[in-house]
């Protein structure tokens, strides 16, 4: 088996052979820290470089229907990915999203970096003309809400069964999602970890998270990125533990006292259907919102 065996390029040529030429998929775009150049690698004992981080990717179809040939190909690809596969966190995943809603899409900041940081995988590079403008303005901030609870999720639920280095790489990758929510608060979409840390106030730092976060940040980045990274031994497993429960605890005051209206952006696109729905028949509202 070759070095490198489920390195990002290869299984993005991998996924191009599963979905190229398939009749209904109209593009492919690889997400997050695959997308970024963040992902995680790690080295097995036998010397095999392998990814740690999950490859992400949507794929765009013409018509509104999972293309049955790809949804085959793709199931096959992550079952033979993960068979081979000695992280305990790798995965691969993707969602189907039909191209004719792409402007429609919900303003996300996970579609934001979609839209800044996507890579394609294979198909039409107009897809990303496609993808709508996200400011701060325009945000939807309840993913963001969302992100402390998912964070305490992954770092509790992979927990157990992992050795100490596994355990200290996972606080580190999941607390790094504090400057993902904490900068559109302060009027910043920011598309990379490394950017985001550099960007983030200094009044958070003293009144927030702590005199050491930066530092802490830029040690987990580096702990993220490089498996072998010398900012392992820095840190003992229930102080990084504590730490990131103190974050999280610490997160969730920061967005309760800075709300302001930013729980959630309305989707205007969707009260209009409601109202239409509520003044005509039901199929005439539906004919009215298919064009």
């Amino acid at each position: 088996m070759p070095e490198n065996a489920n390195s990002v390029d290869l299984i993005s040529h991998q996924v191009f052979n599963v979905l190229n030429g398939v009749g209904n998929v109209y593009a492919a775009i690889l997400l997050g820290s695959c997308s970024r150049g963040e992902e995680s690698y790690f080295v097995t004992e036998d010397g095999e470089r392998q990814l740690l981080s999950d490859y992400e990717m949507i794929v765009v179809t013409k018509e509104n229907r999972i293309p049955q040939q790809a949804e085959a190909g793709l199931r096959e690809l992550r079952y033979n990915l993960r068979s081979r596969s000695k992280s305990p966190f790798f995965d691969l995943e993707w969602n189907y999203y039909w191209k004719r809603k792409l402007p429609f899409m919900d303003k996300r900041f996970i579609n934001f970096e979609m839209k800044t940081a996507g890579k394609l995988i294979c198909g039409d590079p107009k897809v990303f003309d496609l993808l709508p403008g996200i400011t701060v303005e325009n945000l939807n901030f309840a993913e963001l809400d969302s992100i402390v609870n998912h964070r305490l999720y992954h770092v509790l639920k992979g927990f157990w069964g992992i050795d100490e280095h596994q355990k200290k790489y996972l606080i580190a990758r999941n607390t790094l999602d504090i400057t993902s929510v904490v900068l559109p608060f302060e009027g910043k979409l920011i598309c990379s970890y490394e950017k985001r840390i550099e960007a983030l106030p200094e009044k958070l730092c003293k009144g927030v998270f702590g005199d050491n976060i930066i530092e802490r940040l830029n040690d987990y980045l580096e702990m993220k990125k490089d498996s072998l990274s010398a900012a392992y031994e820095k840190y003992c497993v229930d102080e990084m533990l504590e730490l990131f429960l103190r974050d999280m605890y610490a997160l969730y005051e920061y967005q309760k006292s800075n709300q302001m209206g930013k729980a959630f952006c309305q989707n205007k696109r969707l009260m209009l259907k409601g109202i239409l729905i509520h003044f005509f028949p039901l199929m005439e509202a539906s004919k009215i919102m298919s064009h």
